[in-house]
């Protein structure tokens, strides 16, 4: 991944949290905008800002009209407040003080890494909606109207495509016949779903890539198997993900659960 526009690219460690965070909107908004379903854009969207730093406050903090905001960067402070759970801005209190970021020294191995915002279409179809094309448009420039095609920041979402990645495939489908079967229909291959780790057969999980036709939609992992698309200010499972810098390093530890990978800077 790249951390600007001239950055060559230097390969970096991606980590995606194992459990949910919480079930959020990915976007709502009030009545007046997109009926109150939410507006597509990540760089703007409630998610967004409640995940990464810099949404404490606004801006104006001389003022005495200023205000704690919604999603203002609970998970990334660990601390609790108010989170937006759906249609026109709809809110509950949420609480991050044990699944947020609680110390600095981890917070500064996050690389500020420019994420693809490329959405999907025909998504459907054989001839579009295989891993190799997820990949792809994940990483093009067909967008709804005038979106942005990248964003610069530190917390993320998992893509469609790490989901199909993810998986070991089984008996009847291996993981290379996985990844010839469409996305979509996963829900007929057991073998496929059931053996990506990103998979939960309970609840929906937002991913980070959004349906370039619609305005108000981004794609879910569905308890199904499938990839589709839901209105934004719907809740589903947040899961984050990061990546570190490139002078991280492993210390100790072997990586599994009971012994964990220590790392430095």
């Amino acid at each position: 991944m790249k951390t600007n526009e001239t950055d060559s690219g230097e390969s970096r460690i991606k980590l995606v949290r194992e459990k949910s965070i919480g079930n959020y909107s990915w976007d709502a908004s009030e009545t007046s905008i997109n009926e109150g379903y939410g507006v597509n854009d990540w760089g703007a969207a409630d998610l967004m800002k409640l995940l990464n730093e810099g949404y404490d406050l606004n801006k104006d903090l001389n003022s005495e009209n200023s205000t704690i905001l919604v999603n203002n960067s609970l998970y990334w402070n660990a601390t609790l407040g108010t989170c937006y759970i759906g249609e026109s801005n709809a809110t509950s209190s949420c609480d991050f003080t044990k699944t947020g970021l609680k110390v600095e020294e981890s917070k500064n191995m996050i690389e500020n890494t420019l994420w693809n915002l490329g959405g999907a279409k025909n998504y459907m179809t054989i001839e579009n909606g295989l891993i190799t094309h997820w990949y792809t448009q994940e990483r093009g420039d067909s967008v709804y109207e005038k979106r942005p095609t990248m964003w610069l920041g530190k917390i993320g979402l998992v893509y469609p495509s790490d989901y199909a990645f993810a998986t070991s495939g089984g008996k009847d489908y291996n993981r290379k016949t996985c990844h010839e079967k469409t996305i979509y229909n996963w829900n007929e291959a057991e073998d496929c779903r059931r053996n990506s780790w990103l998979w939960n057969e309970f609840d929906f999980q937002w991913t980070l890539t959004t349906p370039s036709e619609l305005k108000h939609d981004a794609f879910r992992i569905y308890p199904s198997g499938i990839i589709h698309t839901g209105y934004t200010f719907r809740n589903a499972m947040v899961s984050p993900v990061l990546y570190l810098k490139s002078n991280i390093k492993i210390i100790s530890g072997e990586g599994t659960k009971e012994i964990p990978y220590e790392l430095s800077m």
